[in-house]
């Protein structure tokens, strides 16, 4: 009796440990994802500025363009 209940106690443990460490990866992809979003809407403006000023748009520019409009 008392070694199964032990044997509980510690998988609800381990339970509760494992909840955390995947609530903290979710979080982190999100971090990640939020990162690359703003990183894009820079590099997306950028490429609006040289449009206004009518300067020549590298190939890069227009992959981030063709990225923005999906």
């Amino acid at each position: 009796g008392k070694f199964n209940h032990e044997l509980d106690n510690k998988f609800d443990e381990f339970h509760v440990l494992r909840l955390v460490f995947s609530k903290d990866k979710a979080v982190r992809r999100v971090e990640q994802e939020e990162k690359q979003k703003s990183f894009i809407r820079e590099k997306i403006k950028l490429v609006e500025e040289k449009l206004r000023s009518k300067k020549k748009l590298t190939t890069e520019d227009l992959i981030v363009l063709q990225g923005s409009s999906e």
